[in-house]
């Protein structure tokens, strides 16, 4: 296996730290190109949006969800593919708005101190959660937004509340507990790390 430095506080590989950058806003992008938005996500939640996805409209996604998931892969690699087999993708680029985040950072490597919670399993190509045990992956959010505006086009308006109603279904599955939700500054903390943006105020109740 190659070789790769990791940081000798945080243990996050250096190809990662260099890879992404994490904005006040909340945002995730591409060092290279800030139009590229990405989301620190755990992977458990996908299968089960599909398959109610799948169940809510009476036909699989599958396909859709491999076709679209490569041409964000490719989108995402762009910056080291060679201009002349660089495929065109409609996508809708990120744009900054900013904000008043400020997260603590490992002074090392310049990445979130948070991502110190989590191992690097590189003989696998895995990312575990030390907390949860739950797999995590950089993904492009225009890959799940892509999944659906194709959906759509081709299965009509029903899609954004089929999408809407697959996840509530799996949230109620209980795989989000209130206790990861208990501190609010925590929260803010993880919702950031994932790029899902600057959390200004939440109110829990039972």
């Amino acid at each position: 296996m190659l070789e790769v430095d990791r940081c000798p506080e945080c243990k996050v590989p250096e190809p990662f730290s260099q890879g992404q950058t994490w904005l006040n806003n909340g945002d995730i992008v591409q060092p290279v190109n800030h139009e590229i938005r990405m989301s620190f996500i755990e992977c458990e939640n996908l299968d089960p949006l599909f398959k109610n996805i799948g169940d809510i409209i009476g036909m699989p996604v599958e396909r859709f969800v491999i076709n679209i998931a490569a041409r964000s892969t490719k989108r995402y690699m762009s910056s080291v593919i060679p201009e002349e087999v660089k495929e065109k993708l409609q996508t809708i680029p990120h744009r900054h708005r900013d904000g008043d985040l400020e997260l603590e950072r490992c002074p090392t490597y310049g990445v979130p101190a948070a991502l110190s919670g989590f191992r690097w399993y590189l003989d696998r190509g895995l990312i575990v959660n030390k907390h949860t045990r739950r797999r995590m992956a950089m993904l492009g959010p225009e890959l799940l937004d892509g999944l659906f505006r194709a959906l759509e086009a081709e299965l009509g308006e029903a899609i954004p509340n089929a999408v809407v109603e697959a996840q509530r279904r799996f949230t109620k599955t209980g795989f989000y507990s209130i206790e990861e939700v208990s501190d609010e500054g925590d929260f803010r903390t993880q919702l950031a790390l994932r790029g899902m943006g600057n959390l200004k105020d939440i109110q829990i109740g039972r």
